[in-house]
């Protein structure tokens, strides 16, 4: 076969081909968009539930004076796990304990901790004021509150947890967590308040408060 025959077919074979590609881009359908997340409730035990669909599972345990979430999935889907807790309770989101940072597991805290009411009241309310009731309290490990996306929460988160743990009298927790709030967030208002708290705090722990083991 000649030299010429062999170049007019790689030419017919590469239009053929170029012809294909063109017709398979046109033809091939969009691929089709994700489905909408759907939050599904299984039911655990007694008044204990399991969210799943939000992201990261999330459990969701009920009782007479309010719920306790635990993580609050993506932030796209607040809307769809607050109405699966509402269909299980009525009363108030009191607290959410974050287990990790990712955004599958902390993303709904916001639009969830302010959809709710922490029961608060004593040194909780004198120090930090009204606040301290008009949303849910958000707990976890340090390291988790200081990833927030938001650092700017991570004091006041922080300092909450700082009295928590004074009043469950875990003073060396307390004194740590509120050292650190004084000292890596100076100037705000909650390394104030974590100072004036720190040097208030009792060396044997809150009067009547149990002891830490």
């Amino acid at each position: 076969m000649s030299r010429k025959v062999v170049t007019a077919w790689c030419a017919v074979a590469a239009m053929t081909g170029a012809v294909l590609l063109v017709r398979g881009a046109i033809a091939a359908p969009a691929a089709p968009a994700p489905p909408p997340a759907e939050v599904h409730i299984l039911p655990v035990q007694g008044n204990i539930y399991m969210l799943v669909g939000a992201g990261g599972n999330i459990t969701v345990q009920t009782g007479s004076d309010g719920v306790l979430l635990v993580d609050t999935g993506l932030a796209a889907n607040s809307d769809k796990v607050l109405a699966a807790v509402r269909s299980l309770s009525d009363k108030p989101i009191r607290y959410i304990i974050d287990t990790h940072v990712h955004a599958d597991h902390v993303g709904g805290n916001e639009a969830i901790a302010k959809s709710g009411a922490t029961i608060a009241g004593g040194n909780v309310v004198g120090d930090i004021g009204s606040s301290a009731s008009n949303q849910a309290t958000i707990m976890a490990f340090q390291t988790v509150l200081d990833r927030w996306p938001d650092s700017r929460k991570a004091p006041d988160a922080l300092l909450k947890l700082g009295y928590t743990q004074a009043e469950l009298g875990r003073t060396a927790q307390a004194r740590a967590t509120l050292a650190s709030v004084s000292t890596r967030y100076p100037g705000s208002d909650a390394a104030n308040l974590a100072a004036a708290r720190l040097l208030a705090l009792p060396p044997d722990g809150p009067a009547g408060a149990p002891r830490s083991q």
